[in-house]
């Protein structure tokens, strides 16, 4: 499966507005295929880390798209091992 952020992000006017260089906490979630609050605990874990935090206990987290990619073909991979487990135990 090849991913790339333009699938996901595409805005009204794509020649009048430039592409992120960041992108929010739910954005990744969403690009990933996880809900937030997985993308929360892939964050806890250390797989991937935030290049910018909003001030306060709960501020907004923002990444770089590449990094949302590289963590999105690595959930890829191992929900594709997961279903070749499976299917190998069936």
């Amino acid at each position: 499966m090849t991913t790339t952020w333009t699938a996901v992000y595409e805005p009204c006017n794509s020649a009048a507005m430039p592409a992120p260089t960041l992108v929010s906490s739910a954005d990744a979630a969403k690009f990933c295929g996880i809900t937030v609050a997985k993308f929360h605990r892939r964050i806890a874990r250390g797989e991937i880390a935030p290049v910018l935090r909003a001030p306060g206990e709960k501020g907004a987290m923002f990444f770089r798209p590449r990094d949302v990619t590289r963590l999105a073909k690595i959930l890829h991979a191992e929900a594709a091992a997961k279903a070749a487990k499976a299917e190998a135990a069936a």
